[in-house]
């Protein structure tokens, strides 16, 4: 069993080494050289040095390194040592050098191509992956981006109207088309939208930012009907002149607190943002706009001009939870004390992680991020100390327990401290 982890130990630091001889030689190298274009220079460079041996060469000369390399190049490296003497005072001998220094060098020039084509094709995936993530994902938040389309429509659920429930006794009336005409006539044909049925009432409006004029028209009008009005939503999609509206009430919707309320003292939540349109100032086409907010609950039923008030720092009693102790496993409270011995150093360590920050839960004023920030040498030592003392190996009074505790800072420019 211990041989087996010496194994893996060495040959993994047998992979370490390798690693690091290569990345050492990948430093060495020049750039734009691989290793088979480094071997191709070094063999180029000794055939050049092979050539001009071969036009100095007498019969009384010695094969040299660079010679021998090039009969191996050539094939002729099996032939008896005369014979390569021979070989090279020959004049076909330093042609064939030439001929193959040719080759080499249409060998190293098509590396060189290869090469520069992968480094630039590599180079084109980092930068295509920098356009992709980075300046293209930029450009299409901004929309500034050719291929960017504009917003088109958006799907949200907006108020589109009113209803109002019609009872049974209400419809057999004979005059109840008269009075719900009498009752509309006030309201603009080209902006709403009337329906009378059996069981319902409904007025529509077909731009999103006339809701307020509805709104307003129906709280200072008495309808001839004995139920509350309710509102009607939809989805969409709003495009168009209802585009720009849809936006910010979506944007306005994601803006609200999630304790927002109306200024009601029944405090209805789930406030419904309205876009109103200013008249345009004298001299000026700009249009301004500003948001409204619409209870939609039949008992408020009414437009607030500020922002739905909310009770953020109001909190309940929360007393119920450290009474149930549901968050005791997470911080130690006041009073609390260790009775058992503490066996291991872990638990030492949960123990002072549980303890509160900034506080000084003994009467030794020791605050708890003196252990926490403490170095582990120093918290080791004083679970020892702790564990020795509740372990009963040590006696030691209350009072002594109990001792405050005054650290002292030490001058390192005193050698007496």
């Amino acid at each position: 069993m211990r041989k087996e982890p010496d194994i893996m130990r060495g040959e993994a630091l047998k992979l370490q080494g390798r690693a690091e001889t290569s990345r050492r030689r990948a430093r060495d190298r020049r750039p734009n050289r691989s290793k088979e274009q480094v071997r191709i220079c070094r063999l180029h460079a000794t055939l050049v040095v092979a050539f001009l041996q071969a036009l100095i060469a007498t019969a009384d000369s010695r094969v040299a390194v660079a010679t021998r390399v090039g009969l191996k190049a050539l094939g002729l490296d099996h032939l008896p040592e005369g014979i390569l003497r021979h070989v090279q005072i020959s004049p076909n001998w330093a042609y064939l050098l030439r001929a193959e220094i040719k080759k080499v060098q249409a060998q190293l020039l098509k590396l060189d191509e290869a090469h520069l084509s992968k480094g630039k094709r590599k180079r084109g995936d980092n930068n295509k992956y920098i356009f992709d993530n980075g300046i293209k994902g930029v450009r299409r938040v901004m929309n500034k981006h050719g291929t960017v389309t504009g917003l088109q429509q958006v799907d949200h659920s907006c108020p589109t109207g009113l209803q109002w429930v019609i009872s049974p006794p209400e419809h057999s009336r004979p005059n109840i088309k008269a009075k719900t005409h009498e009752w509309t006539f006030s309201l603009p044909p080209d902006k709403y939208k009337v329906s009378l049925t059996d069981t319902y009432s409904n007025i529509n409006f077909k731009i999103l930012t006339d809701v307020r004029a509805l709104l307003t028209w129906s709280l200072k009008t008495p309808f001839p009907f004995t139920s509350l009005p309710t509102s009607v939503y939809s989805t969409g999609p709003w495009t168009k002149h209802n585009l720009v509206t849809a936006v910010e009430f979506l944007c306005q919707r994601n803006a609200y607190h999630p304790f927002a309320q109306c200024s009601n003292p029944q405090k209805h939540s789930d406030p419904v943002p309205l876009t109103n349109i200013l008249p345009k100032k004298v001299g000026t086409t700009i249009t301004d706009r500003n948001m409204l907010h619409y209870c939609p609950h039949q008992a408020c039923a009414s437009l607030n001009p500020d922002n739905f008030c909310f009770k953020r720092k109001e909190v309940n009693n929360m007393d119920f939870l450290d009474t149930s102790k549901i968050f005791s496993y997470r911080t130690i409270g006041l009073g609390e004390t260790i009775r058992n011995p503490i066996k291991t150093f872990r638990e030492f360590s949960r123990y002072v992680g549980r303890m509160e920050n900034r506080k000084a839960s003994g009467d030794d004023k020791m605050p708890t991020d003196l252990f926490k920030k403490a170095p582990k040498e120093f918290r080791k030592r004083a679970w020892i100390m702790i564990y020795i003392i509740l372990a009963g190996h040590y006696v030691c009074s209350e009072k002594l327990l109990e001792a405050r505790v005054v650290l002292l800072g030490k001058d390192n420019g005193n050698p007496t401290l």
